[in-house]
């Protein structure tokens, strides 16, 4: 129950299942309506999250999208604080340093956040190894 049960904890139960289909059916519309309202453009952006996030857990290659996405939004406000205020030279080199030293921050605390999360996760996997901790499904999906 070591290594496979953290890989099914993807996987839906039955009841899960259920529950999930009598969801939708009972909001069909509403779900509808939903996906008709949003613009296209949205529509693709959810579909490739999707499908890469399909991809990374067939091929077993884990990839934190959410690091990815922090550092994409920090990146883009970064540059629309630049282009706001035309420029390096208009901003002046007090600002840009401010905003790189910012951005240095994020990353520190995004890797010491991530750092973290995946020692809890040995630490967890160890006790659940040793005896030391029931395994739990919320724990597997959790650490997946």
């Amino acid at each position: 129950m070591r290594e496979a049960a953290f890989r099914l904890a993807n996987i839906l139960t039955g009841e899960e299942k259920a529950y999930m289909q009598n969801m939708a059916s009972d909001h069909f519309d509403r779900i509808i309506q939903v996906l008709k309202d949003l613009p296209r453009p949205m529509l693709l952006v959810f579909r490739n999250i999707n499908t890469v996030r399909s991809i990374n857990v067939i091929l077993g290659s884990p990839v934190d999208r959410y690091v990815l996405m922090a550092r994409s939004a920090v990146r883009a406000q970064s540059l629309l604080t630049n282009k706001q205020s035309r420029g390096f030279w208009t901003v002046g080199a007090f600002k840009w340093m401010k905003i790189k030293w910012a951005s240095f921050q994020f990353e520190i605390n995004l890797r010491s956040e991530s750092l973290m999360m995946k020692l809890i996760s040995i630490f967890i996997r160890l006790f659940v190894y040793f005896g030391l901790l029931a395994p739990d499904e919320e724990l597997y999906s959790y650490l997946e």
